[in-house]
């Protein structure tokens, strides 16, 4: 929910084969994505925020909900369906195109979020949960995942996270991808070359529009509109901190995160980062001069169950749910 409107990433009908990320807003009709499979390919969502703006941001751009969700690839060749870690903007004042994209999102746009081991080739593909450790401007925020890979014998899961300001170059500046029919039938996706329509396909109303009389969406040329309906999967990818995982762990399958920045006894400020794993177990790790350190582990739930749902509360507690009806929170203090 934000300012009273429901930001959804769901399914659209009751067989769960048509997924669409959507705006409900009591005042204005359903805003949603396109359907089609370079929007949207049998994506699995973990989580939506919207990160605010601010007051000092002097280009004059909107606030925007960030989605994250797996999502099976459409620009790779596979003998498969290759699982891709996504991130997905749209902003939070988008109303719709006037001819093009009527009541879709004019600023759905999505990226591969990177969570790998480049010296060991290995790849993280699949993304569990996110949590979005805010700071006071948006450019201090960083995004945690945990990831594990699709294939599941591995028995690896790994914490990576993002600069919002990674996110925001790529989304801003990254290159497009576009279908590309190779020998008649073949469709591949490869990097658009051509010349990109102004204003930026998929980018915020700015100051420099209003300049353009271009105040909302709505204004948007249909070139812009059509453009972005087309190319909704940008190139670069969002590369995490320090080009790797901040922890790996084995023989252990993490479901859930949360972060949480505190005041140590030296007066320095950490990083705690708790997971949830499958087996009902939560290992609480403190990131020290960039590198993440396991420093507890505890069973909360008496038989072996997955963690579903991890709340970081104001009171330095944690409160671990499981998911089946009836039973009662577990609640530990940790911090």
């Amino acid at each position: 929910m934000v300012d009273g409107e429901l930001y959804s990433g769901t399914a659209y009908n009751f067989l769960g084969s048509e997924p669409i990320i959507s705006r409900y807003s009591p005042s204005q009709s359903l805003l949603r994505t396109e359907y089609s499979t370079s929007w949207l390919n049998e994506p699995s969502f973990v989580f939506a925020d919207v990160i605010r703006e601010g007051t000092n941001r002097v280009d004059g751009e909107d606030d925007k909900i960030y989605y994250f969700f797996t999502e099976v690839s459409v620009e790779y060749e596979f003998f498969g369906k290759l699982l891709i870690p996504r991130v997905a903007r749209v902003c939070k004042g988008d109303l719709g195109g006037q001819r093009t994209l009527q009541k879709k999102w004019t600023s759905f746009l999505k990226a591969k979020l990177v969570c790998s081991m480049p010296e060991l080739n290995f790849v993280f593909n699949v993304v569990h949960d996110v949590f979005i450790l805010k700071g006071a401007d948006w450019k201090e925020t960083v995004i945690y995942g945990v990831f594990t890979s699709q294939w599941g014998n591995v028995g690896l899961s790994a914490v990576c996270a993002y600069n919002m300001t990674a996110v925001e170059e790529v989304f801003s500046k990254g290159k497009y991808m576009q279908k590309a029919t190779v020998e008649q039938s073949h469709t591949k996706w490869v990097r658009y070359n051509g010349i990109t329509p102004s204003p930026r396909p998929g980018a915020c109303i700015n100051n420099l529009m209003r300049q353009q009389n271009i105040s909302s969406s709505l204004h948007l040329p249909d070139k812009t509109l059509q453009f972005v309906k087309d190319h909704p999967l940008l190139e670069d990818p969002v590369l995490p901190i320090g080009n790797g995982p901040r922890l790996i762990t084995k023989d252990v399958n993490y479901t859930q995160i949360v972060v949480e920045r505190v005041r140590a006894l030296d007066r320095n400020i950490y990083d705690v980062i708790f997971t949830g794993t499958d087996k009902g177990v939560l290992h609480k790790s403190v990131l020290f001069e960039g590198e993440v350190h396991i420093v507890e582990e505890i069973q909360l739930l008496k038989n072996s169950e997955s963690i579903k749902n991890l709340l970081l509360s104001s009171g330095d507690t944690i409160t671990v749910r499981r998911l089946r009806l009836g039973c009662s929170p577990v609640a530990h203090s940790l911090l």
